[in-house]
């Protein structure tokens, strides 16, 4: 089975929309998404509504949290708690019932999920060895994948040491016999220095990871973010991948 990885669309929908496209060229048999619909970006009723029937499964991530007040805004930055007000103050009533049906942890066919790490699925960043560590020492897992970072990452255990892995775009990642962290990048706001979207696939036959990466116009992204009066900020750095 082939499953699309998706996760932080950020409500970035020029962007959501170009990897849909891709999603339709590579043709998954599923698709899931790790979490983290809205804030940033100016169309979060947009990105929920073109990933709410198109996905087999969806998780809440720590800014959907927050957006539907389970969250304390004051854990975040200025720029975000900014935005997390103006995306909760606008969202329709069927995107916050949508985002309360979901979890921030699950499984996919034999694929464990989390928004954010497996031992803390809303807020801990698996970013180096040391955190890919504890995950592995405290929870039992073969791989899972995460969301949370904005940057494409593979985390891998022989039971001895971890390594991490940067997965280079359409290069497969072997990851049979080992256990796994595997992390797709973000749809709306990468942060790895590359503007372009990013999403992956999983084969669970194969035990293949794939990271892809799609253009979009940033340009139409940023303009509506500009528009809606969020903070410049959000815009600008659409640019950089950062």
């Amino acid at each position: 089975m082939l499953v699309g990885l998706l996760s932080d669309p950020h409500a970035n929908l020029p962007a959501l929309e170009a990897v849909l496209d891709d999603v339709r060229t590579a043709v998954p048999d599923a698709l899931v998404c790790l979490g983290d619909f809205v804030d940033y970006g100016a169309q979060p009723d947009e990105v929920v509504a073109a990933l709410r029937d198109q996905c087999s499964m969806s998780l809440c991530g720590n800014h959907d949290l927050a957006v539907l007040g389970d969250l304390d805004p004051r854990l975040f930055n200025p720029v975000a708690a900014q935005a997390l007000t103006w995306t909760a103050e606008r969202i329709q009533p069927e995107t916050a019932a949508f985002l309360r049906t979901l979890s921030p942890a699950g499984a996919f066919a034999g694929l464990d999920l989390a928004h954010a790490s497996p031992r803390d699925p809303v807020e801990e960043y698996v970013t180096d060895e040391l955190v890919a560590q504890c995950s592995f020492d405290e929870r039992t897992f073969s791989t899972v994948a995460v969301g949370h970072t904005h940057v494409p990452a593979v985390f891998v255990t022989d039971g001895a040491r971890v390594v991490w892995v940067d997965p280079e775009p359409g290069e497969p990642v072997q990851l049979d016999g080992v256990r796994a962290i595997v992390n797709p990048g973000a749809v709306g706001q990468p942060r790895d220095g590359d503007p372009r979207a990013s999403w992956a696939t999983w084969d669970t036959r194969r035990c293949l990871f794939v990271v892809r990466r799609v253009d979009y116009p940033v340009e139409q992204s940023q303009q509506a973010i500009l528009r809606a009066g969020l903070p410049p900020f959000l815009a600008h750095r659409l640019a950089h991948g950062q």
